[in-house]
């Protein structure tokens, strides 16, 4: 399956990242990761501060929908390509984020 990334400026240095994709093929929903983070200098440093980071699912079972896009790509990106994809970028796979939102549900479970 297709997997699309779109990276939108927010003004100032605040970004939205959303990436979408599927676990598995037989499986009936469509998965979103998106994040919202900022840019900060601290110490002279470059960092990155996750602001909200969630993965969603879209039921698409017996539709024929695959959702490819959640921008349209006419919009661009002010950024170069070189600039949104350095080389030492660590990159979370869908599996990994997955795992992250099932250990925080339980997490908030717990605190009910």
């Amino acid at each position: 399956m297709d997997r699309s990334e779109y990276l939108v400026h927010l003004g100032n240095l605040e970004f939205f990242h959303v990436k979408t994709g599927c676990c598995d093929a037989d499986l009936p929903a469509q998965y979103f990761c998106i994040t919202m983070f900022q840019i900060i200098v601290e110490g002279g440093r470059n960092m990155l501060k996750t602001i909200h980071s969630t993965v969603l699912s879209a039921d698409v079972e017996d539709t024929g929908l695959n959702l490819a896009f959640c921008f349209t790509p006419e919009c661009g990106d002010y950024e170069h390509e070189e600039c949104v994809n350095q080389p030492n970028q660590e990159e979370t796979s869908l599996d990994e984020n997955l795992l992250m939102e099932e250990h925080w549900r339980k997490e908030e479970s717990m605190h009910i």
